[in-house]
């Protein structure tokens, strides 16, 4: 069995010990396989208009895509 804080312990240290650079920026139309102009994107899984929640929309409206 894995001792949770000995494996909490080394995760945070892995982080704390990382040090993250910028490899590139790109324009999301240019790298994502089917995005289109008027496409928005979340973190969460795919959604249509009819099932988002209403601040979820709400977030929409103020998007220039729309």
């Amino acid at each position: 069995m894995v001792d949770i804080e000995k494996a909490n312990q080394e995760a945070l240290k892995r982080v704390l010990d990382a040090q993250p650079v910028w490899v590139d920026v790109q324009k999301a139309i240019d790298v994502i396989p089917g995005m289109k102009k008027n496409m928005l994107l979340h973190a969460g899984p795919p959604v249509t208009w009819e099932r988002m929640s209403g601040p979820q929309k709400g977030c929409c409206y103020g998007s220039p895509c729309l």
